[in-house]
């Protein structure tokens, strides 16, 4: 059920069981009408009429991936985790999250992915191992524990002091379940999952207060300027000193919320969180889907790709530790490399594992940001470098100038030149534009500004020649020659548009919303001021968290005033309602008594058996009773049943699609390529991006019974097959599967020798045999370990006779997938793969059985 943003927030207002409300909860967009172009931040382009400052409307802004991760950290500790795949995945509008989370509503498929987030969490929290740090008491033995940790816990969770309604509902649930399910431990966990999954904990519930000192606006009430304050500049929930400053009144002015700014400034957490809002502002996300030509940068991996997203987060950490002007990231020649990028660079390699803060000398010519490699990929294509991706960033990102959409019939691909003369990208792109004059009259403003970063590659190493010919750099910025990367960035760097930008982009980031048109005398102003201060990144902070934008909203648009009341007839006789997110509530009688399950309206308050539930449970799980019409309906915890290949544990056995044997499907490069954009079978047919992906499409596709699987074991063309099998995932670590084998390393992570070592790991985990790698990250690797498999000595003499490809000299590959399958299946067996040991003629396979 999705309610409207009026309704939503009405919801949270009135809600009683902390457990439902998320059942209740569609909607998390709240805001008016916005106008993101009405004005740059560039002093030439504001042509907006003067015209008094008024607030957006107040909003619901949804945690974030990272500030869900965040919030849970700082109420369990680092002990507790939750991983990203776990959680609804982000949805960036006008280029950050934060600003979609605040306008698209929870998916009934989300509510149950927070549910599960929640139970995962909550299992942790009551681990023998992590308890003690959670709870700090013993809710077993202690009578007052529950309640004390429920009233603690609960308050850093949703960002407020809970009524003692809310407290007792909260003890009531857990008490019953421990009840019913003989273990405290498990129930108190219940109280863990139930704030979780309220929407007080999932959404910054921001509804505001009449401001008394000026009539028609509010102003954010105490609690909800803390969590403003605390997602904006910790991305996490408020700790207990600005809790409690907020409960003393310290918040009330801009003065006192500047004092506590200050404060939350100097700790360690603000570091983290703007360097979130810089991965979302320079689109550092592009990185994970980039791919190159493998001929051309056989370098490019997903290990370099880290290193160039750690470095521009990493230069934007140095800016912020020393509060200079945020400009300087377009000019500083700080860099912070490891070996793979110190090769880029021609720097000296920092030795393996290590990561160097140095500087790059001024004869390479980069100067900031711009002219590192990470941006320079970013935007770069599979082959070539791209003057109008760079140049089209620079300028609706830095300096906030729009851009139009391309003419119509506009041609972006140079293959369809008809000219063949040798020329540079840069010829090209100025003779296309030059028999298109509707394309020129964006391009003129875009390409100049991408032609200086053009002396380097597309995966940003420095380069002299284009097509065999001298590369021209040059260009002219702002009137101002410029000659190459660090002249370009020398230039933007004296641009008061950037740190006006940089400063708009902060807003939109920080405050949930694209800036409405009331909103820009505000925005102006704290430009304006940011431009006098130096442009320091500490003080913008501080300029925004003190902005009149950032304390107070405008009213919502009803039938009445909040706070307002008047008199009505209850069930009960007189009674009062009164005015709430501009609707009058139900009639509250003024005699009432305690609601019971009997269909009858006992507490006198419009609504009947509302928020009575009792605990219940099944063989799988707790679950929840809860009374409509004066009887309890059925139990919400699962029960039992048949096992089914959907990836659940129908049967709670512990044990997943169990039962079902491995399966031959035809997935298709096609298919492949959406788990991993690599595996298409152009770049790559078979190897570790292949192994990810068909982990991925059996783990994930529909229809697919499999946690894993391996392959192809046919291709030709865009056709591949692979075999899906139901298979125990183990996490263990390149450095552990070089015990077993040496030549099994993150540096190789992928051959003969790896298949040695899987192999020889999962036996010695008690399994048949096993395969992958099926994730990897840095030194951490992910295997699958299958017991439905018999291992086969055989020889590369025999799996030759079933494809003539695989032998001695090419050990492994497509061709000897391809045999083995072949192999396997003359023997009655679905599939196989391997080789698992190798030596010399020798060639040991595994065959996976057509039956568990």
């Amino acid at each position: 059920m999705l309610l409207s943003p009026r309704s939503s927030r009405r919801a949270i207002r009135a809600s009683a069981l902390p457990i439902l409300w998320t059942l209740l909860l569609g909607s998390a967009g709240c805001t008016g009408s916005l106008d993101g172009g009405a004005a740059g931040p560039n002093g030439r382009e504001r042509t907006v009429e003067p015209t008094p400052f008024t607030p957006a409307p107040a909003t619901l802004h949804r945690l974030t991936r990272a500030e869900y991760a965040g919030s849970v950290v700082a109420l369990l500790g680092t002990s507790i985790t939750v991983a990203d795949s776990t959680l609804p995945t982000d949805t960036p509008l006008h280029g950050f999250t934060t600003v979609g989370h605040s306008e698209i509503t929870i998916t009934p498929l989300e509510v149950e992915q927070y549910e599960t987030a929640a139970q995962e969490v909550m299992r942790q929290a009551i681990d023998p191992t992590n308890r003690d740090a959670v709870f700090r008491c013993d809710v077993a033995s202690e009578p007052t524990c529950l309640r004390t940790f429920v009233a603690r816990f609960g308050r850093l969770a949703w960002r407020r002091a809970l009524s003692a309604a809310e407290v007792d509902a909260l003890v009531a649930l857990a008490t019953g379940i421990g009840t019913s399910l003989r273990d405290p431990w498990a129930g108190a966990g219940y109280a863990i999952s139930a704030l979780l999954q309220s929407p007080h904990f999932l959404f910054r519930v921001e509804i505001g207060v009449p401001d008394e000192t000026t009539p028609g606006r509010y102003r954010y009430d105490r609690y909800e300027l803390a969590s403003r304050l605390s997602f904006l500049l910790w991305g996490a929930p408020p700790d207990d000193a600005l809790l409690d400053a907020a409960e003393a009144g310290d918040l009330d002015d801009a003065d006192g919320v500047r004092a506590e700014a200050e404060r939350m400034l100097e700790d360690p957490r603000a570091r983290p969180a703007m360097q979130r809002f810089f991965a979302e502002f320079m689109s550092l996300d592009r990185l994970d889907s980039v791919q190159k030509n493998a001929d051309m940068f056989p370098e490019w991996s997903p290990t370099l790709r880290d290193s160039m997203r750690t470095e521009l987060t990493e230069v934007f950490g140095d800016v912020w530790d020393r509060d200079a002007d945020v400009r300087t990231l377009l000019s500083t020649d700080v860099t912070y490399v490891d070996s793979e990028l110190a090769a880029v660079y021609g720097l000296a390699d920092p030795g393996a594992g290590m990561r160097q803060r140095t500087r790059l000398p001024s004869s390479a010519r980069r100067g900031g940001i711009l002219g590192r490699a990470g941006f320079l990929a970013m935007w770069s294509h599979a082959t070539v470098t791209s003057p109008t991706r760079h140049g089209k960033f620079i300028l609706t990102s830095l300096l906030c100038e729009p851009i139009g959409e391309p003419p119509p019939g506009a041609i972006a691909d140079l293959s369809t030149d008809t000219d063949t003369t040798p020329r540079t990208l840069r010829k090209r792109l100025e003779a296309r534009h030059d028999t298109r004059p509707d394309c020129a009259s964006c391009h003129t403003r875009i390409d100049p500004l991408g032609f200086p970063l053009e002396d380097f590659d597309a995966i940003g190493r420095h380069r002299l020649l284009d097509n065999g010919l001298p590369i021209d750099a040059t260009s002219e910025v702002h009137g101002v020659p410029v000659d190459g990367a660090a002249d370009l960035g020398d230039v933007l760097a004296e641009d008061p548009a950037v740190g006006a930008c940089f400063a708009r982009r902060l807003f939109r980031y920080g405050f949930g919303h694209v800036e409405t048109r009331g909103e820009l005398p505000g925005i102006f102003a704290i430009e304006h001021q940011f431009e006098e201060q130096g442009f320091g990144l500490h003080e913008l902070a501080l300029l925004l968290v003190t902005s009149d934008a950032f304390r107070f909203a405008s009213p919502p648009v009803g039938d009445c005033v909040d706070g307002d009341s008047r008199a009505c007839t209850a069930a009960c006789g007189a009674g009062t309602e009164t005015c709430a997110l501009g609707e009058w509530q139900a009639c509250v009688g003024d005699v009432s008594s305690a609601e019971t399950c009997n269909g009858l309206d006992d507490d006198c308050d419009g609504s009947v058996d509302e928020a009575i539930t009792r605990a219940c449970s099944s063989a799988c799980e707790a679950g929840v009773e809860t009374c409509a019409a004066g009887a309890f309906g059925a139990c919400s915890a699962r029960a039992p049943s048949a096992e089914i290949c959907d990836r659940v544990d129908n049967s709670c056995d512990g044990t997943v699609d169990e039962g079902f044997a491995a399966v031959g499907a035809s997935a298709g490069y096609a298919v492949l390529r959406a788990y991993h954009p690599s595996c298409d079978g152009a770049t790559e047919t078979v190897g570790l991006e292949c192994n990810l992906a068909i982990h991925g499409y059996c783990s994930m596709a529909s229809g697919v019974c499999g946690t894993s699987g391996f392959g192809p074991v046919e291709h030709s063309a865009d056709t591949a097959a692979v075999t899906c099998v139901a298979s125990t995932l183990v996490s263990t670590s390149y450095s552990e599967l070089s015990g077993r084998h040496a030549g099994c390393t993150a540096a190789s992570p992928y051959g003969p020798a790896c298949n040695a070592a899987i192999h020889r790991h999962c036996a010695a985990l008690g399994h048949v045999t096993g395969y992958g790698p099926v994730s990897a990250s840095g030194d951490a690797v992910e295997i699958a370990c299958t017991p439905n498999a018999v291992v086969i000595d055989s020889t590369y003499t025999e799996l030759s006779a079933h494809h003539g490809g695989c032998t001695t000299s090419t050990r492994m590959g497509g061709e000897c997938n391809a045999a083995i399958h072949r192999f396997c299946g003359s023997r009655g067996f679905v599939s196989g793969f391997g080789p698992l040991e190798n030596s010399g003629d020798v060639a040991i396979v595994a065959c996976v059985r057509a039956t568990p």
